[in-house]
């Protein structure tokens, strides 16, 4: 599956640097050629910098400026119509309506490896068929059961210090019906 994104270049464009580096990690390893910044100041400087860029994933939430801020920027300033825009968001962020357009993707934060690497492949004119086997060992996520937090109402207090793996796991819970309850650390 390498092949299928090897050699896009992508910009990553996310305030928390443990969210660039798991995504740069996961994009690399589909041989894809990553670079990734903190802030929309920097992503318009490396852009302007390099016309090279197939794709932008943009977190929503920048400390400079939104990610739909950027998107727009971009859009005015690169004339490419072959460069990508990707929206990460959280789940409990709207975009509105007539900002999607902008976009080719959005996908909720955090961003699930498996997800990110089909709508990239889907994308650039790669399609999975739901057969086969996704790389580096990722695997599909289950949907949770919808009935599960009627039969069984679960208040649940995650003590995790990883501001990535608190996500994930208040994503899994809560879209299983769970109450959920962060403590960052298990002191607190």
């Amino acid at each position: 599956f390498g092949g299928q994104l090897s050699g896009l270049r992508v910009l990553i464009v996310d305030a928390s640097a443990d969210s660039r580096i798991y995504l740069a990690e996961h994009m690399q390893s589909w041989g894809m050629q990553v670079d990734a910044v903190e802030s929309a100041r920097q992503a318009m400087e490396r852009i302007q910098a390099s016309s090279e860029f197939e794709v932008v994933a943009i977190d929503m939430n920048l400390p400079d400026q939104s990610g739909v801020e950027l998107a727009r920027s971009i859009n005015q300033q690169v004339e490419s119509s072959a460069l990508k825009l990707v929206l990460l968001s959280p789940l409990s962020q709207k975009v509105a309506e007539s900002d999607r357009a902008m976009f080719a993707a959005i996908h909720s934060k955090p961003a699930r490896p498996a997800q990110l690497f089909k709508i990239l492949a889907r994308l650039f004119g790669n399609r999975l068929s739901e057969d086969k086997t996704l790389p580096g060992g990722l695997r599909r996520a289950s949907t949770p059961d919808s009935r599960f937090a009627s039969r069984h109402p679960l208040r649940i207090l995650l003590a995790e210090d990883n501001d990535i793996n608190q996500q994930i796991a208040i994503e899994l819970l809560e879209g299983a019906g769970a109450t959920v309850k962060v403590a960052p650390n298990g002191r607190d």
